[in-house]
């Protein structure tokens, strides 16, 4: 009698939780195609494919059918630039034209990128071709892959934005630019206050709606993450909101795009997409107004192990996420939600 009462009550507090919040939006079911794949790349415009031999394909999806054509992917080699030996060139057509992390060196241990090998090093090309860099000092590291260009402290020109690690009191973020001629550090917000502790960025944008850009990351996504949305003010990126229970990276990975950026809602303001902390369920929320709103969940079998990319995958004008599970099957639900 006491088992039935609670199954009462249970399904009584979930039929009143779902009539307190009828402004959430279901999104379609998700479509999951069986694969042998790996891996997941957006090159050049298209979703590419990896198998545990190296082959790589590109992916199409017609007719609710999953198609694999062989493809091979660019050559991108770096000869003769000091980078990371996985990491990537950032363009843009502002100030800073390219930016990429180099300087590999061994004096953090934490390997949360599957490794010990980190970038001391952040060069960016300026619009003059000119070469700047900056090399961070014996207790810092850059413990990230690539920058992202992005203008944070609304002044129409874009910023390198990276993670910075101090060995004793772990990540960091960092935003530089070029100042007077020189790659100068332009905001960092605080260090998470203990070693071995990291944080993943998830993007940049205006994700409130109050016309300034902020930076969404997870703060320790290995260990209960937090969602946190930074925004600058002076030389410091302060945290204006945080909300528990994420996580974009899986420990030792080289993959950092678990996560994604995308105007779900299709309300103005980006939105979010990031795994919940388990990485198999992919949470779609909204920060406008600067509160947060879970639009909906996707549910699937197993982890997320990919990038998460948005992309029209099947030709027919409506976008999709795309992203590989940890069984190999690829899932693709629709992002307009309604």
């Amino acid at each position: 009698m006491l088992h039935l009462l609670r199954l009462y009550l249970l399904r009584l507090f979930t039929g009143f939780a779902i009539f307190l919040t009828p402004a959430m939006l279901v999104a379609n079911d998700v479509k999951l195609f069986e694969t042998s794949l790996i891996d997941l790349q957006f090159v050049d415009g298209e979703i590419i494919g990896r198998d545990k031999n190296g082959q790589t394909y590109a992916l199409s999806i017609e007719n609710n059918d999953l198609t694999l054509n062989t493809n091979t992917l660019p050559n991108y080699t770096y000869d003769n630039i000091d980078i990371l030996p996985d990491g990537e060139i950032a363009q843009s057509l502002g100030t800073i034209r390219r930016a990429w992390l180099g300087g590999v060196t061994k004096r953090y241990d934490h390997g949360v990128l599957g490794d010990a090998m980190e970038a001391s090093r952040l060069y960016i090309v300026d619009e003059n071709n000119q070469q700047h860099v900056v090399e961070l000092p014996p207790l810092q590291v850059f413990e990230d892959r690539y920058p992202r260009l992005a203008d944070i402290n609304n002044d129409s020109d874009a910023e390198a934005v990276v993670i910075r690690t101090d060995v004793n009191t772990g990540a960091a973020i960092a935003s530089y630019g070029i100042k007077n001629n020189k790659l100068t550090l332009y905001a960092v917000s605080k260090s998470i206050g203990l070693s071995h502790r990291w944080l993943n960025i998830i993007g940049v944008a205006d994700f409130d709606g109050d016309g300034q850009t902020e930076i969404a990351a997870v703060v320790t996504p290995h260990i209960g993450g937090t969602l946190t949305l930074y925004r600058q003010s002076g030389q410091e990126l302060q945290v204006v909101l945080e909300k528990h229970g994420f996580s974009n990276h899986k420990y030792g990975s080289r993959e950092l795009r678990l996560s994604a950026t995308y105007d779900f809602n299709n309300d103005g303001v980006m939105d979010i997409a990031v795994p919940n902390t388990n990485r198999r369920s992919l949470v779609l929320l909204t920060l406008k107004g600067g509160i947060y709103g879970e639009l909906t969940r996707i549910e699937n079998p197993s982890e997320i192990k990919s990038g998460v990319y948005i992309f029209d995958i099947d030709k027919d004008d409506t976008t999709e996420l795309v992203y590989l599970l940890d069984d190999k099957s690829l899932a693709v639900v629709r992002a307009d939600i309604h």
